[in-house]
C-alpha cells in the first residue's frame, strides 16, 4: 500500500527572505559560471564569440582575425576586462594600465 500525504509549505516572512536571497545567490552563481564559459570562446581585442576560437583545450584562435595564443592568456585578458568594468561600476579606481 502506498500513502501520499500533500501539503503546502507556509513560510515565515524570515524564511521566505532566506529562500530568496538563497535563489538569487545562486541565480548569480549560475550566470557568472555561464559568462565564463562564454569568455573561453571570447577573443577581448576583435570582440569575436565563436565556439571555433578554441580548437584545443589549450590553444585560442580567433576565427574571425586569425589571431591566437594559449587558451589561459585569452582567458586571463577577459577576465581582467570584466574585473575593470565590475570595480569601476561600484565606484573603484580602474587596475593600473587599463584602458
Amino acid at each position: 500500500m502506498r500513502l501520499t500525504a500533500k501539503i503546502k509549505l507556509q513560510p515565515t516572512p524570515e524564511q521566505h527572505a532566506a529562500l530568496l536571497k538563497t535563489l538569487e545567490t545562486a541565480t548569480a552563481a549560475c550566470n557568472d559560471i555561464s559568462q565564463q564559459a562564454w569568455e573561453s570562446k571570447a577573443f577581448p581585442l576583435c570582440g569575436c564569440i565563436d565556439k571555433r576560437n578554441r580548437p584545443s583545450q589549450s590553444t585560442f584562435s580567433c576565427v574571425s582575425c586569425g589571431f591566437s595564443a594559449p587558451a589561459d592568456t585569452v582567458a586571463a585578458w577577459n577576465i581582467r576586462a570584466r574585473a575593470v568594468v565590475n570595480l569601476t561600476g561600484v565606484g573603484l579606481p580602474a587596475l593600473a594600465g587599463s584602458r
